[in-house]
């Protein structure tokens, strides 16, 4: 990505990204770290090392760096590891929110450049996906996702770029973590499977995917067309909710989310659509009944 000078630049991500970590309470099993310094990289660039994963010796950090062999650096959110058995389980445990991996390899560098790089640039359509660089010779493994410029990232540059590394750890984070005192059962009282519940509201509030979903519709209701930005101004700039198109108790088979199952709705739209009858339907049905009422 273009920016006027690479390293401030992420030195002001990485600041922003740990205070919003902060103010978030991540917690367990993500302790951050007090304070954060920049490192220079073998990639042409700079890391800055945010926190640690404990029980999985797995940090996490951002970079900026050309090692996708495109000619700008590129911002890569992502876990470091030492060691291959936490790093592995923490992908694992987040395979349905960010899908399936690109595998890549030392045999995938490019041997002739001085700097550690690609030997063939990254594809655009891994931008966005997850990566994982598995290194055993070196003992270095690392997993995550270059920043993906096509879905949503023109607007409030800076921003949206907190928003997704963040949502990257936390993602992580509750992916590992038990606590589900804070989900809201009560939406779904017709369903028994608690477990279920607690990994939808996961998906729908706080997750990689829905806000890439959310970037890519703007904040905008998809139903109503609600801007929360025109209403409130500032306090409802980047700010909606999202809703997973697939029913909740529909998928009993492993699969991950896409920004593709999940549509950015307004909080009025978002509870009608759970009131309803938990059909991919029912979000046409719902825009119906908005404009029957509009008529009247």
């Amino acid at each position: 990505m273009k920016t006027k000078n690479d390293k401030s630049f992420l030195r002001d991500l990485a600041n922003a990204v740990h205070t919003e970590l902060r103010h978030r309470h991540i917690g367990t099993p993500f302790r951050l770290k007090q304070k954060i310094k920049l490192r220079t990289t073998n990639t042409d660039g700079w890391a800055v090392p945010l926190g640690t994963f404990t029980g999985y010796q797995c940090r996490g950090e951002l970079w900026l760096d050309r090692f996708t062999a495109h000619t700008d650096r590129q911002i890569y959110y992502c876990l470091y590891s030492y060691e291959k058995e936490g790093i592995a389980k923490l992908a694992q445990a987040v395979y349905r929110e960010f899908g399936k991996h690109l595998s890549i390899y030392l045999k995938d560098w490019d041997d002739k450049s001085k700097d550690y790089r690609l030997a063939k640039k990254l594809a655009k359509s891994r931008f966005g996906h997850p990566i994982y660089e598995r290194y055993p010779e070196n003992r270095e493994f690392f997993y995550g996702i270059y920043q993906y410029d096509a879905t949503g990232l023109q607007k409030n540059v800076f921003k949206r770029l907190v928003e997704r590394s963040v949502d990257f750890f936390q993602t992580i984070a509750e992916a590992v973590s038990t606590d589900t005192s804070k989900q809201d059962y009560e939406t779904y009282q017709a369903v028994e499977n608690r477990q279920a519940v607690s990994r939808h509201i996961s998906r729908e509030r706080k997750s990689h995917a829905a806000t890439l979903c959310k970037q890519r519709d703007d904040y905008i209701c998809q139903v109503c067309a609600f801007d929360f930005s025109k209403t409130y101004g500032t306090l409802g700039s980047d700010f909606a909710e999202c809703h997973h198109i697939v029913p909740l108790g529909t998928n009993k088979k492993l699969r991950n989310t896409t920004i593709e199952d999940l549509i950015t709705v307004c909080a009025n739209c978002h509870r009608m659509l759970h009131r309803m009858d938990g059909k991919s339907e029912d979000i046409n049905g719902l825009k119906k009944i908005i404009k029957r009422v509009q008529r009247k």
